[in-house]
């Protein structure tokens, strides 16, 4: 069942679906703040460790990224354990993201691999019109304030929102000509859903809320 935050936000018509949002989000390969893919060394919402489905050999066990629950949201043990792997698993879709617009390739493959359902289309009209375009992000795309606002352990699936620092990510074209995408932060938000043993990406939604 989803709670209040989560149903406000479904319902409520600034939060723009994953079809109006190909290029404006699906390039928003986020790094959260304090982490890495795969090693990183913030702590979970209670400051515990957990092992990720998608973790690297060399590093089996990252710690959880650091984020925090919608005020109101309680979580039971179990439900605690489910959001603890969505935002390991967030933190690598999004580093594989930035990985792809960076170097291109292989590293679009991993980072297709990470979502489903209209998603994938969506991103591989993003790298078709990136390699078109000779887009390259410069540096990476920063995220803060990672917060779960809704799970469902029924599907699973899990609703999480970051702050996207859009002004201060740098990108160039064919051209070599600088830009950056806004010049402000705004909020976007992911829905994670697990399948079987792996977690994937299935829609994003810009939340039309700026943040510092």
């Amino acid at each position: 069942m989803l709670s209040l935050p989560l149903q406000s936000l479904v319902g409520n018509s600034h939060v723009r679906k994953v079809r109006r949002l190909a290029a404006a989000v699906c390039v928003g390969c986020l790094v959260l703040s304090g982490c890495s893919s795969g090693s990183a060394e913030a702590e979970g919402v209670d400051g515990t460790a957990s092992g990720s489905p998608f973790a690297e050999p060399e590093d089996p066990t990252p710690k959880i990224p650091e984020y925090t629950v919608e005020e109101g949201l309680e979580l039971s043990d179990d439900d605690k354990q489910l959001a603890d792997e969505a935002v390991v698993f967030f933190a690598e879709y999004m580093a594989a993201g930035n990985r792809a617009f960076r170097d291109g390739g292989v590293y679009w493959e991993k980072y297709n691999s990470m979502v489903g359902d209209d998603l994938l289309e969506v991103q591989e009209q993003g790298r078709k019109q990136a390699e078109a375009d000779g887009f390259l992000a410069k540096n990476d795309l920063v995220a803060s304030d990672v917060t779960v606002g809704d799970l469902d352990s029924t599907v699973p699936k899990v609703f999480v929102t970051a702050c996207m620092h859009y002004s201060e990510w740098e990108t160039e074209n064919s051209d070599r000509v600088r830009g950056k995408k806004q010049d402000f932060n705004s909020v976007s938000g992911y829905f994670l859903e697990k399948r079987g043993d792996d977690w994937l990406v299935v829609e994003i939604g810009n939340v039309q809320k700026k943040c510092a």
